[in-house]
């Protein structure tokens, strides 16, 4: 198996146990959006990862590969809140705009962040550090 199909393996397999995790501590809110929230997660890295692997491949120095790293998290949020928040009042932002759709994406990329990006960001740093030999091109 070569490394670039390693690296998108292990890297959408790291998303998905992570947002099954920030999924399991958003269950029991009586509707399906941790489930919504899953799926539209998982569909939103593939083509991320997909991407950022030539990126990352730029350059050797691993402060460089946590920036890149550290925007695709970002990109990820805020594509993620846009999705969420498609037909949804996002504040004081009607239904179904694309301001409210930018709104809610602020303030996922924001959230996020706080409430286990941070933490999912450092293990798949720490993660990709650690099997660099296996996943990254030298």
């Amino acid at each position: 198996m070569n490394k670039r199909l390693k690296f998108y393996l292990i890297n959408l397999g790291l998303v998905m146990v992570l947002s099954f995790v920030l999924l399991q501590f958003m269950n029991g809110t009586g509707n399906d959006y941790p489930f919504n929230f899953f799926g539209i997660s998982i569909v939103i890295a593939i083509p991320i990862i997909y991407f950022q692997y030539p990126i990352l491949n730029y350059k050797k120095n691993w402060i460089y590969k946590s920036v890149i790293f550290y925007l695709s998290m970002l990109i990820f949020l805020f594509l993620l809140g846009v999705i969420l928040a498609w037909n949804e009042k996002v504040g004081s932002n009607e239904a179904g705009t694309w301001l409210a759709r930018f709104d809610s994406g602020l303030r996922v990329t924001i959230y996020g962040q706080i409430f286990g990006g941070i933490f999912s960001f450092i293990i798949i740093v720490l993660t990709n550090i650690a099997l660099k030999s296996k996943l990254i091109e030298k």
